[in-house]
């Protein structure tokens, strides 16, 4: 996740309210705030459980708070594999009512505010925080276009069906989706050229994912695309929980 110096957090205070399958081994985990507290599209919580027989990756992560569709909660998303960590057991067992302990907001990783046109690359689960920003987008009136290119190991494209709707209501969003396995891995001259063929060339790039494809990709950009402003937003969880 970015780093945010600005932003110091709250302590909070969450209560479990359920959780919804989303594709694969993925799913969803929603949480309703004892306190009031404020955030932007993009940002992210600590989550702290503690349990017995924590292993090496410890008993904290940060997931990208994603609002639910009703905006009465917050949530997460979460893989889940068979070797997982000793926290993601732990979220796994969460039973309705529980309390789990969460600080934030923080993280740099939002519109920049200039409302002008954005090319937002996701890589798997990278797709999280442009969830919130496209409900942020949507809510305000879609007011500046977006060209969205999600690339995803496999088929199963995490909230494809949202993202689908939205590409239907709004024809100012562009979503290219792209199987990895099948295609290749993007590069910067793969993501530029695709936002050549909708106008979006000279757009903000987003990119969020695998902390090696973003830094790799950022890499790409400053050496063949200097004058792109890139924005980018690694998910350490992968490192974590893979």
């Amino acid at each position: 996740m970015s780093k945010d110096k600005s932003t110091k957090g709250q302590d909070l205070a969450l209560t479990f309210t359920g959780r919804r399958h989303i594709t694969e081994n993925c799913y969803e985990y929603f949480f309703r705030a004892l306190q009031n507290f404020s955030w932007l599209p993009g940002q992210y919580l600590k989550y702290t459980l503690e349990h017995s027989d924590v292993d090496r990756r410890g008993t904290t992560r940060k997931f990208t708070i994603i609002p639910s569709s009703n905006n009465q909660e917050i949530g997460l998303a979460a893989r889940f594999y068979d070797d997982g960590s000793s926290f993601k057991r732990t979220l796994q067992a969460l039973k309705a009512g529980d309390i789990v302990n969460a600080k934030g907001p923080a993280g740099d990783f939002v519109w920049s505010g200039n409302q002008e046109p954005a090319v937002l690359v996701a890589g798997g689960i990278g797709i999280a925080p442009y969830v919130a920003m496209l409900r942020d987008w949507h809510s305000n009136g879609a007011k500046f276009s977006i060209h969205l290119i999600f690339a995803n190991s496999t088929t199963e494209f995490l909230y494809k069906t949202m993202l689908d709707e939205l590409c239907v209501e709004h024809p100012n969003l562009t979503i290219n989706y792209i199987v990895t396995s099948v295609e290749g891995s993007i590069n910067a001259n793969k993501i530029m050229n695709l936002a050549s063929d909708n106008g979006s060339r000279g757009s903000t790039v987003y990119i969020a994912g695998p902390k090696l494809m973003s830094k790799e990709l950022k890499r790409q950009f400053k050496q063949r695309y200097p004058s792109i402003e890139v924005k980018t937003d690694s998910f350490n969880n992968y490192d974590l929980d893979a």
